[in-house]
């Protein structure tokens, strides 16, 4: 095993018969696409299909985030399935020796059920976020600031850590809250390149990528299949942990809120301040709803639901003549801006397309302006997805960037 390097990096090529946590004080730093290992995770087929797989096999790993999220959040996704420590190399192990003393806390009995409900990475992240330095009531459990897609090993309080676990008992364990997409108007095929929005369907984790022009977007999203390891009656929160709220619009449905209908609107890329920094601001693009279920004595681990923009775009919506917001324009030409994007999911284009509107509010068709400033026109073929047909060039591919192949029936010449 260590021949082939499973001894190195992201945990998941091995599954051990037991309670297992660690660390990886790696990043990928060279490539077409350097990241940290969390990204890599999330970016990755392979990675993102077997890492919820450890969650629910007693394994919890920690990775750094390694400039992934110093000035600018460039995490896809904000899951539960591993600790993502602020920093680089040695960042890390203060939540390796948070971990340990916890589970040296642990009563026999509850250890031994959280092992065989495969509980114990869940049961440590409730733990971990619920004594975070800023974390003191309930309240601020469910909101944004117990729930960061990295965590400050400066927040840590280890001793309230293992107070917590100490008083933990078998029949008072919440459960894990398990997820499931009822309906969603999110597209297989969006945007120019026709590519899928839905980007993560896991128990604990969903993520959804904006890939299309529509202003908002619907979900119904469930808990149902979610059951109390010990036969406690539960129920469920819904609550924004990162996002505009007048932007994003949660409606949980009886009984006990097992069921939501979730709308979120386009969100521009925005600052938040970095905690613990007096002047310094992180730059953000993905909404985070997390979903709580309480056993009447302790609030679960959040599965989170997580929508990325394409911070990369500059775009542009207003009001139509019936009040509802419309595409105006999109600026794809983050390579002639200098503008960062991850390559893994998103592609620049050396153009602006601007919607035609006739008086009624109907798409007329579309106006695009290269990077020497001519235009043509082309129409709308289907919906909102315009004539030409592209495809991704990966000539450089730290830089992915669109072209047109062909040209389809609507375009004009």
């Amino acid at each position: 095993m260590i021949a082939e390097g499973h001894d190195f990096g992201l945990a998941g090529r091995i599954f051990l018969p037991g309670v297992v946590f660690g660390n990886s004080s790696a990043a990928m730093t060279g490539g077409p696409a350097p990241r940290s290992l969390p990204r890599l995770a999330m970016t990755t087929d392979f990675w993102r299909a077997v890492t919820p797989k450890l969650y629910v096999n007693n394994h919890i790993y920690v990775y750094p985030e390694h400039r992934d999220h110093d000035a600018e959040d460039r995490f896809p996704v904000n899951w539960p399935y591993m600790i993502i420590s602020q920093g680089s190399s040695r960042s890390d192990r203060r939540f390796l020796n948070a971990i340990a003393l916890t589970l040296a806390a642990l009563p026999r009995d509850t250890f031994d059920f959280l092992e065989k409900n495969g509980l114990v990475a869940p049961t440590l992240q409730m733990v971990l976020r619920r004594n975070l330095e800023p974390v003191s009531s309930r309240e601020e459990y469910l909101s944004g600031a117990a729930h960061p897609v990295v965590f400050d090993g400066k927040l840590v309080r280890t001793g309230r850590m293992v107070a917590q676990a100490a008083e933990l008992r078998p029949a008072d364990i919440p459960p894990l809250v398990q997820l499931r997409v009822v309906s969603e108007d999110f597209s297989k095929f969006a945007g120019l390149a026709e590519m899928d929005e839905r980007f993560l369907d896991t128990p604990s984790s969903i993520g959804r990528l904006w890939r299309g022009f529509a202003w908002d977007r619907e979900m119904e999203i469930t808990a149902e299949d979610t059951s109390a390891p010990n036969n406690r009656p539960l129920t469920f929160e819904w609550r924004l942990l990162r996002g505009d709220p007048e932007r994003v619009w949660i409606e949980p449905q009886a009984p006990n809120g097992r069921t939501a209908r979730i709308r979120v609107a386009w969100h521009d890329p925005w600052t938040e301040p970095i905690p613990g920094s007096d002047d310094s601001e992180r730059r953000v693009s993905r909404v985070d709803i997390g979903v709580f279920a309480n056993n009447g004595v302790h609030d679960s681990a959040p599965a989170i639901i997580s929508i990325d923009f394409p911070r990369h775009q500059t775009r542009r919506y207003s009001a139509g003549p019936d009040g509802e917001h419309r595409l105006v324009s999109i600026d794809y030409t983050a390579k002639e801006r200098g503008i960062y994007f991850d390559p893994l999911l998103y592609w620049s284009a050396p153009w602006t397309d601007t919607a035609r509107y006739d008086a009624s509010g109907a798409l007329l068709g579309w106006d695009r302006k290269d990077a020497n400033e001519s235009t043509s026109r082309f129409v709308a073929e289907k919906g909102d997805t315009p004539g030409p047909r592209y495809e991704i060039d990966l000539a450089s591919p730290r830089v992915p960037v669109l072209r047109e192949v062909s040209e389809g029936p609507g375009a004009i010449p």
